[in-house]
């Protein structure tokens, strides 16, 4: 039987496909990403399905869109869904060695979002910036430690984001503007890479290597009258460099045109490893469009939540011409926003009619590849079809994705503490309701909040509460199962601490897939943190859902 082929996939933090000379750069900043296209496949027009960091990388990784795997909050916690694997996972289970190296910035490898699942060996330890100079030497160990096994590599550097400060000289070596200290850094990354790719080639593995590099998103200079990153869906953030090399297997040197996406990479590195594609990656193979049996896709759509600080909510859709962009304000006068945030959104409104809840904007990318003229008025046809795809997707992601998850509470509005049975019936008329208003329960979290007692006779509350499991099941069906959630917890009762571990023991014996739980409860989240890790379990603080127990007082 032939030998399977290794995988390296490479992720540049923050790197904008116009700044390598393969795209068109007219400085070297690059040349061994530019040789790598050269003996290479290079996508000229890949694009993101993310704005920001950790959502692109969990689609890097797992083949499916932002909107499906929802690991896109800042503010609670998240993981990938047990639904869904890793490459690394994959890899595994055909016997692959695999590893990860990242670094501190977790949005790109950290252990609480799940890039550890499938790793045989994976760290975090490389710092937030100057990485690649350690990298080749982890890299020959990986080497080292395959042995002639296969292995599956997931790289994640840091050193392209800002702050600029790559080591000498490449610090300096462009000169001293920020821009400078840019072209810096990826002269900086380039370099060592060549190392990773020099040694690759030493041992004889370069043959049965495939090397993937890209990057999560691009960053801002001013094109739209900041310099950051993330915070939009212009193309300085949206397009990203592709370039996929395999020897004897991909040809050298081809330039593949048209859209492709962040989704497509992972089902493209299974493919070309002979593996079969899981039915729930949305992506799509990009072999066929290598070996030009195939057309583009059709339409990208990208979603980004900044609940941090801006407070607003992204969506974008983009054909082979135009981009419609939908801004949705998550506070209600942004424009009254202080200092960098106010001027954001009071540049977004001289460029775009605030209405019906969102700003929209059109851009025909053939006319105005810069999005400099917003002709929303003048296409009026063209971004309401695009609006409407776009509504449907967001639509069926829903769907798709993580369910509705409800919580059931366990006082009355005047505080006093409510029965089992009393439980069961909020539970069953907040399940109706919400399934009402279109949302297909899957969970449902049955608060389990107890007076301060000794912890036997918790156990014995938790057992009344399990006996009335199957009593909740006939109310909620279809709900596929339930889930006991933990949450109104008092903080500092000893007693209290001891009940929520048995509660969470129990949760957890019984399947659980997640919890609600108090954040003012320190105790409680190091057990919930605790577990997280050891069950690979995801376990959240999601406050706002309260807000359905609302419906029956």
């Amino acid at each position: 039987m032939e030998k399977a082929f290794n995988v390296i996939l490479i992720s540049f933090d923050t790197l904008r496909q116009d700044y390598l000379s393969c795209y068109g750069y007219p400085k070297p900043l690059s040349p061994n990403l530019d040789q790598l296209a050269n003996e290479g496949v290079i996508f000229t027009d890949a694009v993101v399905n993310c704005g920001w960091t950790l959502p692109q990388h969990i689609t890097m990784i797992t083949g499916t869109h932002p909107l499906k795997h929802r690991v896109i909050y800042l503010r609670r916690k998240c993981s990938i869904p047990k639904s869904i694997r890793t490459l690394a996972e994959l890899f595994q289970l055909r016997g692959y060695l695999t590893f990860g190296f990242a670094n501190s910035n977790s949005y790109g490898g950290g252990w609480q979002y799940g890039f550890w699942r499938g790793m045989s060996y994976y760290t975090t330890v490389f710092p937030y910036n100057n990485m690649m100079e350690l990298l080749p030497e982890a890299i020959s160990w990986a080497f080292n430690i395959s042995k002639g096994t296969p292995f599956f590599i997931y790289i994640h550097t840091n050193d392209t984001h800002e702050p600029f400060a790559a080591s000498q000289p490449f610090g300096s070596k462009w000169g001293s503007k920020y821009i400078n200290r840019y072209e810096g850094e990826i002269n900086y990354v380039d370099y060592y890479f060549g190392s990773i790719l020099r040694e690759l080639k030493k041992r004889g593995l370069e043959e049965r290597t495939l090397i993937v590099a890209t990057s999560d998103h691009g960053t801002e200079f001013s094109e739209h009258g900041f310099q950051e990153k993330k915070l939009n869906l212009y193309e300085e953030i949206s397009r990203v460099p592709l370039i996929l090399k395999l020897p004897f297997q991909l040809p050298k040197g081809k330039k593949v045109k048209g859209l492709c996406e962040t989704i497509d990479i992972a089902p493209t590195i299974l493919d070309i490893c002979s593996l079969p594609i899981p039915e729930w990656m949305d992506g799509k193979s990009l072999l066929p469009r290598i070996k030009d049996k195939s057309k583009p896709s059709e339409y990208v759509i990208a979603h980004t939540l900044h609940q941090i600080i801006y407070n607003y909510e992204h969506f974008s859709i983009r054909n082979s011409r135009y981009k419609f962009i939908k801004t949705i304000p998550l506070c209600k006068h942004p424009l009254k926003l202080p200092r960098e945030v106010g001027k954001r959104f009071k540049r977004l409104n001289s460029v775009a009619k605030f209405k019906n809840g969102a700003w929209k904007e059109l851009y025909d990318l053939k006319e105005d590849p810069l999005e400099k003229k917003n002709i929303i008025d003048l296409k009026p046809s063209i971004a309401n079809k695009l609006e409407e795809i776009l509504d449907k997707y967001i639509e069926m992601a829903q769907q798709a994705g993580p369910k509705a998850s409800i919580i059931a509470l366990t006082m009355d509005k005047n505080g006093v503490p409510q029965d089992i049975d009393t439980r069961v019936t909020i539970a069953a008329e907040i399940v109706q309701k919400v399934m009402e208003k279109g949302f297909d329960v899957q969970r449902l979290f049955i608060d389990t909040i107890v007076l301060p007692v000794k912890v036997p006779n918790a156990q014995i509350q938790a057992s009344n509460i399990l006996a009335a499991m199957d009593q909740i099941r006939l109310l909620a069906q279809p709900s596929p199962h339930l889930t006991i959630g933990l949450s109104n917890l008092s903080q500092g009762a000893t007693e209290r601490s001891l009940i929520n571990r048995v509660f969470l023991a129990m949760a957890i014996s019984h399947g659980l897939d997640s919890a609600i739980v108090d954040v003012l409860d320190q105790d409680l989240m190091n057990v919930v943190a605790t577990s997280e890790m050891l069950m690979n379990k995801q376990i959240y603080s999601d406050s706002f859902l309260k807000v359905y127990a609302k419906v029956v007082h």
